[in-house]
């Protein structure tokens, strides 16, 4: 347990920064530690323009005698670039702290056009420098289990590079996959490790390849891993490390989705499909994964599993530009453009992500490519610097001054520099132009991340409302909040508007965490959108969305808002209910206690509807909603409590964490007295699928409901060495002592536990 937490935090560490103080300094060969005004040299590789120039400790001030004006790492990345012009014919000049210069002399590969990457001699001659270097070092391209390097050697669309790349898959053990082996591992057998990550990216180098070549000779391969993938895949449409299988009840393992990878499967597969692979499950996989994703169309940002769109940020280390990518290969224009204006807007982010940025830096670009040229040149103006410092002075493209165990990182830099060609479906291939941003708007794609809200007015805030990016609407909405009430009056214009977008961001306005002095006087407005059923769905959930923060009056809505269960039909992937779920609960935690329940065929037929929700926070809700059920009623939905409670509905495509749905439901089992709530409780650990540490925190929270009735439960988990460690060690000691004192202080318990046919039949337990 302690070391999952060490890992833990060593990855959150890694995502804001914290231990990537030290960077590498692009092709001078030099390490350092960046501060505010300067960078302290930390190391220096040999046989590097730095070497015997500079040492580990002295301190850059500056460039060619003048202090660093800004950021002491893009100013370098700008002196590096002029420095490799004509003009400057490879010579730098470092300022360091006491006043002294130092000379470097870097290769001169002459200044990057303003049009760069499209119509550029610099990138042209960086791009055949890197791959030069790739083919050369035949052993450096011989791991590539991601394979980027052979992309993108591929992108270059240079025979030569090509060549090489058709004699290097002939060795590689991954082109060659063993179908009977990777069918196997859906029926329970050996899962082959992270094939969710492998399959995907070697299934896109394949069917690139094909695509490019004409050379059927992998077709075997890429069919393999497109219909393995196809069977792999989670009912949300998305994969996580591994595939699903019949020992984990056709799931994913631990904390299962991760849309990360999935991005890429999906590409893969929709690659393979171009390449002749026609077969219905493909088919049907591509269109489960199309549809999960059309779900963050216009909301957000992909998030790392199956959770919320992510409204705050424009990019998840990469994924708005691989979804870009996604979209655009099953000709979804909508989501397509969409995703991609999301992945250009954060060209100045690159260098954040969980666990690692690589993806970032590899798939941004390239999804941003999808918005167009214009779109990508300027892409390129403001990243550039950082693509610049990542290069090394061997000709080589790395990730932060390392390589990467299972990925030739020189790769991405020849994808992202060789868009131009669009050799590959994924550099732009076949693009559809339809989608492309021009003039202005192409600047203003970019510029979404930079507004500055501050200085708009409110009328200029407000005309925000219906801009199609949710994270301007969000900012403007609350930069509105600190405006001490002023504008209310154009927001309750919106209100009434016609525009989508304008009447959602409005009525958000004044949901969650608005003054009640101003939401108040609109409660009734407000309540009556959710009673129009003429409005679009999206709004009137947004209604229930903000009413639910405001008591009492949310509760006149109460009805209303499990009517709108009941209307939304065409939620396959429950994002939608799982919404008003959630107002549902905020409304009232004891709909029983607050006579809410005024019309039990309502309450209950959505109450069934919820439990049955793919969506592991919706069935959690559906458990709050009767936390405190009679057990005269609990007949009604016995079933669903059961359902939810054994988790094990293989059509549940988010299952993960059993807190949010075997605790709420184990809970009323053991409130009303019945005894098969601990046999489920106890069951959840045997399962493969699930991550572990939820499972016994769930586990923990059912058996203490229990009390005294648990004390069985309680001895079997004593008499399993392992299970001890897991129950009563590290962070869940707590837990373990609370649920144990539990049965302590009532050692007889005052009721006989019954069966759950006997609950279901009316029995009372007494």
């Amino acid at each position: 347990m302690r070391l999952s937490l060490i890992a833990f935090l060593f990855s959150l560490l890694c995502c804001i920064g914290l231990l990537h103080a030290q960077h590498l300094m692009g092709p001078t060969g030099l390490t350092g530690q960046t501060g505010k005004s300067d960078i302290k040299i930390t190391k220096v590789d040999k046989g590097s323009p730095g070497d015997g120039k500079l040492k580990p400790g002295d301190i850059i001030i500056g460039l060619n005698g003048e202090k660093f004006e800004g950021n002491p790492r893009r100013d370098l990345a700008r002196a590096i670039d002029e420095a490799e012009g004509s003009a400057n014919n490879g010579r730098l000049v470092l300022t360091l702290k006491g006043g002294m210069t130092v000379d470097i002399q870097l290769k001169p590969y002459g200044k990057f056009s303003n049009t760069a990457p499209f119509n550029c001699k610099k990138t042209d001659a960086l791009v055949k420098a890197i791959a030069e270097k790739m083919v050369a070092d035949e052993k450096g391209i011989a791991n590539d289990r991601l394979p980027v390097g052979h992309l993108g050697l591929m992108a270059t669309g240079e025979q030569k590079n090509i060549d090489f790349v058709r004699t290097s898959l002939a060795k590689q053990s991954w082109a060659k996959p063993d179908r009977e082996a990777c069918m196997a591992v859906m029926e329970g057998g050996s899962d082959m490790g992270y094939v969710g990550w492998y399959w995907g990216y070697a299934l896109t180098a394949l069917a690139e390849y094909q695509l490019l070549t004409g050379d059927k000779t992998y077709m075997p391969g890429i069919e393999t891993y497109a219909l393995a993938l196809a069977k792999g895949q989670c009912q949300s449409g998305t994969w996580g490390h591994r595939m699903i299988s019949s020992k984990r009840r056709g799931r994913l393992p631990g904390y299962s989705h991760i849309n990360q990878p999935s991005l890429v499967c999906f590409i893969g597969m929709s690659l393979a499909k171009a390449c002749g692979v026609d077969d219905p499950k493909l088919q049907a996989a591509i269109e489960r994964s199309s549809g999960f994703f059309k779900t963050f169309v216009g909301k957000g940002t992909i998030p790392y599993g199956v959770h919320n769109p992510n409204s705050r940020d424009f990019n998840n280390n990469g994924m708005s530009g691989s979804a870009a990518l996604a979209m655009a290969l099953v000709g979804d224009k909508k989501a397509s453009k969409f995703f991609s204006s999301q992945a250009a807007a954060d060209s100045d982010r690159l260098e954040t992500g969980h666990a690692s940025y690589f993806f970032n830096v590899l798939w941004s670009p390239l999804g941003t490519n999808v918005a167009g040229p214009e779109v990508t040149q300027e892409y390129h103006k403001r990243s550039r610097w950082l693509y610049t410092l990542y290069r090394s002075w061997d000709d080589k493209f790395t990730y932060n001054g390392s390589g990467h165990k299972s990925i030739n990182t020189n790769g991405a830099l020849l994808l992202n520099y060789c868009t131009p060609r669009k050799a590959l479906y994924i550099t732009g291939k076949n693009a559809d132009e339809s989608i492309w941003f021009r003039g202005e708007q192409a600047i203003a794609v970019l510029d979404q991340s930079m507004i500055d809200y501050a200085s708009k007015t409110e009328a200029e805030l407000v005309a925000m409302f219906s801009h199609p990016a949710p994270q301007v609407r969000r900012r403007a909405q609350w930069t509105l909040r600190d405006r001490q009430g002023k504008g209310l009056e154009l927001i309750d214009l919106q209100l009434k508007s016609d525009n989508v977008l304008a009447k959602q961001c409005a009525i958000d306005f004044y949901g969650y965490k608005c003054p009640p002095e101003w939401a108040e006087p609109r409660i009734n407005a407000i309540g009556e959108i959710i009673r129009q059923p003429k409005q679009p769905l999206s709004v009137r959930i947004s209604a229930a969305n903000t009413l639910c923060w405001h008591q009492p009056y949310a509760k006149k809505y109460y009805q209303d808002m499990l009517k709108l269960v009941l209307e939304n039909k065409e939620d396959n992937y429950g994002l939608i209910n799982e919404g008003i779920a959630n107002a549902l609960t905020i409304t009232s935690a004891d709909p029983y206690a607050d006579g809410l329940i005024k019309d039990k065929k309502l309450f209950y037929e959505a109450v069934r509807i919820l439990a049955h929700n793919p969506r592991q926070g919706a069935r959690g809700s559906a458990m709050k909603l009767i936390n405190k059920i009679p057990a005269e009623d609990f007949p009604l939905v016995a079933d669903e409590v059961k359902l939810v409670a054994m988790n094990d509905d293989p059509k549940a495509h988010s299952y993960h964490n059993p807190g949010a749905t075997l605790q709420p439901a184990g809970q009323i089992l053991a409130r009303l007295g019945i005894r098969e709530g601990l046999d489920w409780a106890m069951g959840t650990m045997d399962t493969e699928d699930g991550k572990g540490s939820f499972k016994i925190r769930a586990v923990q929270a059912v058996l203490l409901a229990y009390g005294a009735h648990a004390k069985d439960a309680i001895k079997i988990i004593e008499a399993d060495e392992g299970m001890m460690r897991g129950f009563a060690g590290g962070r869940f000691a707590g837990g373990w002592k609370k649920m144990l004192q539990a049965v302590e202080q009532n050692q007889k318990p005052t009721r006989k536990l019954i069966s759950f046919e006997e609950a279901k039949q009316g029995k009372v337990a007494k």
